[in-house]
């Protein structure tokens, strides 16, 4: 999500989305704006993750104390990156995430048990869309990050990085998606694909990928294309017989 509606967001759970992404390297204001979101995908049954920037990582306790299902950190070109985004997510002695059991992550205020059991669940991704991080886990080999839940590969950074258009067709980026997809698995992490649309996805699983998660598109382009098809259905059918 890049518009900051609880309303939408609750509205894409009961339409059938499982988890929402308040977006905030791309512009999703504020911590008040991810809190909003939170208690509402809460009371549909939905979930909350926010993706940060790697220069944001000062956010990642304070959002995991609003009560966030996850985490997602873009940019990593580094596996330093990804244990160092890991850390501020964490309680001691995993990690270096401040323990107060009065924020909205405890089920009740002074509950530390149950702030622990939330900090344990909290997922923590990473986003895998660059050359360099590609790079050092292929090294690496499968050799898990401890703390990591998964890889999210963007394949629109991922081929900007290499200059390459962000289409399965490209063998090049296709490698690289392969890449990240293998050492995931290898690694007993998870691993999802952004796509545009069914469209898309469909495209790569043609290349035989199958991510066992999908982020399926960006909430003004889902909304844009929608109305437009809505509109252009509405206007077929103008003049014509019921």
């Amino acid at each position: 999500m890049g518009v900051p509606s609880p309303d939408f967001a609750s509205l894409a759970v009961q339409a059938g989305i499982e988890t929402v992404i308040p977006d905030m390297e791309h512009g999703f204001p504020s911590l008040t704006e991810v809190k909003a979101c939170v208690a509402n995908l809460n009371a549909v049954g939905g979930r909350c993750m926010v993706r940060v920037g790697p220069g944001m990582v000062n956010l990642v306790g304070p959002l995991a104390d609003l009560g966030v299902h996850g985490l997602i950190l873009s940019g990593a070109r580094s596996v330093a990156d990804i244990k160092s985004f890991i850390a501020m997510g964490r309680f001691p002695p995993e990690g270096r995430r401040s323990l107060n059991p009065f924020v909205e992550a405890a089920p009740t205020p002074g509950d530390v048990n149950g702030l622990n059991g939330s900090g344990r669940r909290l997922e923590l991704w990473a986003m895998a869309e660059t050359r360099d991080l590609r790079t050092e886990l292929m090294d690496r080999g499968p050799n898990p990050i401890e703390g990591l839940s998964g890889l999210l590969v963007g394949p629109y950074d991922l081929a900007n990085d290499l200059g390459l258009n962000p289409v399965p067709d490209e063998a090049d980026l296709l490698a690289a998606v392969e890449d990240f997809a293998k050492w995931a698995q290898s690694s007993g992490a998870a691993w999802s694909l952004f796509v545009r649309d069914a469209e898309a996805l469909g495209a790569w699983q043609n290349k035989g990928l199958q991510p066992s998660a999908v982020v399926l598109g960006y909430d003004r382009d889902v909304w844009f294309s929608a109305i437009q098809q809505n509109v252009a259905s509405a206007k077929s059918g103008v003049g014509s017989t019921p």
